[in-house]
């Protein structure tokens, strides 16, 4: 049974997805025949010049949006038939979708279009977004799709092509969810990989590796799951337990890649963490350092007390050129509260080491974590300030603090002083009505402007809010305040992108009020 795997719109367009990737790499290591198909990078190859915009980070609620992503499809009619001439013909009984929040809504329309015109493909739906605490029935509930895989895809997806081989169906496979006789049937959890240097390296040879915006830059991941608990992340539930491989498995991954692609020049690690196991990526930088393996590499990583400036400078030698900490806030009193294994005395050390062996530093920071008070925001921005000299960039959440299915925050609420019951994730407030959406925004614009002021570069594109009035006016609709509502989704008609939702929300609106 041949499969293909599908990435669609919208996704990174910098580098090859890496987890169809290695997907691709396990099934064909096992004999399968495999099809790779990255629409998201084809299409913006393909569009318009008004519609790029559409992939930078800061338009994710554009694909979040499902009137707009059936917009921006019915835009590309043509392009779509080529797509779905190319799946219904290429011989695959099974079409696989790797799924994020910004490619569900893509994902299910082409897969409800895959099923109109070739009604016996087998629809996989897999990733992160499909878990049981995201969309996972959500998605079963559309009626397109056959199998959901929950969790690590290797092992389940194997058995899925095999048991589709020699049965034609799927009646159970453990690790996934599955529609059966019009039911949805839970097959329970399939154990995990515990040794990951077991996996193949991925195969990127069915991507078009020259039409990525970074040119000769590879994915590559070093680890599953995170050894912190951060109460808002959702990573690690996923993930379910910090798994790492080898500094020489990764080391022979990395000389693995560059042999198949000798011009590459960058590696970059995706992962939740690049620093989780120290002893491992010293192992890595001394076998790049011996190899003289002339290499840049990068990824995320946690502000990881152990660190010292010792193993920076080598992780600099061997090529490191930039660290990604997920900081998230300035105040002890939060860094505590959200269950990070750090003081902030670490960080302001850790940031300043970094950046004196010549490794760029970039922070993460969110706002209006529950608890968080004007002066745990203002030991933010002094933070920021007495650290301004070693900080290479800022990357501040446009969510502020969403609170995500699935985390300890959101299974905990009371305890956190949020308001129960909770619909939204982004428009929640504290019980005490201290904290609520318009509070976040405010610091997150402030920050922005702070930032801005000193001179320190932002990965966010602007110092306000991107399509703020139609997030505003969808906050106000939210919390039934329909005449400020209709206000605000009148502005963004008149400002930002033109969207049919908005005409219907103010229709909407306007029948509320009367």
């Amino acid at each position: 049974m041949k499969i293909a795997l599908i990435q669609c719109p919208c996704w990174g367009i910098y580098t090859p997805p890496l987890g169809i990737a290695s997907l691709s790499a396990y099934l064909r290591n096992r004999g399968y025949k495999v099809m790779v198909l990255d629409f998201n990078i084809d299409m913006y190859l393909r569009c318009q010049k008004q519609h790029e915009i559409c992939w930078d980070e800061s338009m994710n609620e554009f694909w979040r949006s499902e009137p707009l992503v059936e917009k921006f499809i019915s835009d590309y009619e043509g392009l779509i038939r080529y797509y779905l001439g190319e799946i219904c013909n290429c011989g695959a009984g099974i079409i696989g979708f790797s799924i994020y929040d910004t490619s569900m809504f893509f994902s299910l329309i082409l897969a409800k279009k895959i099923k109109e015109r070739c009604p016996d493909k087998l629809i996989v739906f897999g990733g992160p977004h499909c878990s049981k605490y995201m969309t996972r029935n959500f998605i079963m509930l559309q009626g397109v799709v056959d199998v959901i895989v929950e969790g690590e895809g290797e092992e389940t997806l194997s058995e899925i092509v095999e048991l589709a081989g020699k049965e034609h169906k799927i009646d159970f496979c453990q690790g996934t969810v599955i529609r059966k006789e019009n039911k949805i049937v839970d097959c329970g959890n399939r154990p995990l990989i515990e040794n990951l240097d077991t996996l193949p390296f991925p195969d990127f040879s069915d991507f078009p590796v020259e039409s990525y915006l970074r040119k000769n830059v590879f994915p590559v991941s070093s680890s599953r799951g995170c050894v912190n608990r951060c109460v808002f992340c959702n990573e690690w539930p996923y993930w379910k337990k910090y798994r790492f491989k080898t500094g020489y498995h990764i080391f022979q991954e990395i000389k693995y890649i560059l042999s198949q692609y000798p011009k590459t020049t960058n590696i970059e690690f995706h992962d939740s963490v690049l620093n989780g196991n120290l002893e491992q990526i010293n192992i890595l930088c001394d076998l790049i350092l011996e190899e003289n393996l002339r290499i840049r590499w990068n990824g995320q990583a946690i502000i990881n007390p152990r660190m010292d400036y010792n193993l920076l400078v080598k992780m600099k030698k061997s090529g490191c050129g930039c660290l990604d900490y997920g900081l998230e806030s300035g105040s002890q009193a939060i860094i505590t509260r959200m269950r990070k294994r750090f003081n902030i005395s670490d960080a302001d050390r850790i940031i300043k080491e970094t950046y004196e062996t010549g490794i760029d530093v970039v922070l993460n920071f969110m706002f209006g974590f529950p608890g968080e008070t004007e002066e745990d925001f203002k030991e933010t921005l002094d933070f920021v300030s007495r650290n301004k000299n070693y900080i290479t960039a800022v990357n501040p959440a446009p969510s502020f603090c969403g609170i995500a299915p699935g985390t300890y925050l959101y299974e905990h609420l009371e305890e956190f002083g949020v308001a129960t019951p909770m619909d939204n994730g982004h428009f929640w407030r504290s019980s005490d009505k201290k904290n609520d959406y318009l509070i976040r925004l405010n610091r997150f614009e402030r920050f922005c402007e702070f930032v801005h002021s000193l001179g320190i570069k932002s990965t966010y594109p602007k110092t306000a809010l991107v399509n703020r009035y139609r997030v505003m006016g969808d906050y106000y609709f939210y919390i039934q305040d329909y005449s400020k509502a209709l206000e605000y989704y009148r502005i963004s008609l008149e400002e930002e992108m033109e969207d049919k939702k908005i005409l219907k929300q103010i229709d909407e609106c306007a029948r509320l009020l009367r």
